[in-house]
Order: C-alpha cells, then structure tokens, then sequence
C-alpha cells in the first residue's frame, strides 16, 4: 500500500503510472485519500494527453518507484476503468462500481470505509497542495 507521503510525491513531482507489464499509462493527475483513515484509496490518470477525462486507478496493491506508480493491472483493465472528466468528482454509486471493478476489499484494507475524502492535487493547478474533494 502506497504511504501518504509516497502520493505527496507523485503529486509534487508529477509522476507517472505504469502497468504491471511496464507499459506507461501517462501522467498522475490526483491521488484520493480514504476519509477516515487518509490512506491513499485512488489515482486518477490521464491516459490521453489530448482527452478530457481521467482515468480512476486503484492503490490498494499498486507500488512506488521514485514518483512513478506500478499497478498490478494491465493496460486493457486501466483503459476500461470508470472516467470522470478532469477535476469531476464520483457519486458514492459511482464510486461503489469502481471499488468493485477493481475488486478493493473495503472491509480488509480500510475498516468501515463509507466513500473517499480528499485529492491531492498538483501545486501547478493553481489550488492547495491539499484540495478536498467530498465525493458525493
């Protein structure tokens, strides 16, 4: 499980996701903290730098090299993920579908989880280091 820290990283450093093939994904564009626990739940990827959407990736077994992140999926999964267009936030039934299309184990990786909290972002895009993000 990724650390708060590690996703501060990512995020200051703007960094890359990448499959469990090493096939790059693209840019890390948010990274979701659990709110009850602040673990880092969700990454949202910009898999099409001409596209208006971003991509939700779950941590729940993903991995950090530096600022980049390696998630257990292949490329196939990530690109049939549930989108949001940039800065959009999920409805809770939205974000039930996408813990279950990931298969997150609510109960085994954060107890009494209800939905995600906040996102960090990019100091670049003109908000806090740390910008909530209630969702739904």
């Amino acid at each position: 499980m990724i650390t708060r820290d590690e996703a501060e990283r990512i995020v200051d450093e703007e960094g890359q996701a990448w499959t469990q093939d090493g096939d790059a994904l693209g840019p890390v564009m948010r990274v979701f903290l659990d709110e009850y626990t602040g673990w880092p739940s969700f990454m949202t990827v910009q898999l099409d730098e001409t596209s208006a959407h971003e991509t939700f990736v779950a941590l729940h077994e993903a991995a950090v090299e530096g600022a980049d992140v390696l998630v257990p999926y292949d490329r196939d999964r990530v690109h049939n993920a549930p989108t949001v267009s940039a800065g959009q936030d999920l409805s809770l039934g939205e974000e039930d579908e996408l813990f279950d299309y990931y298969g997150v184990p609510i109960e085994g990786v954060q107890p009494y989880v209800a939905h995600l909290g906040s996102a960090l972002v990019s100091a670049d895009d003109g908000v806090n280091e740390e910008q909530v993000a209630h969702l739904a």
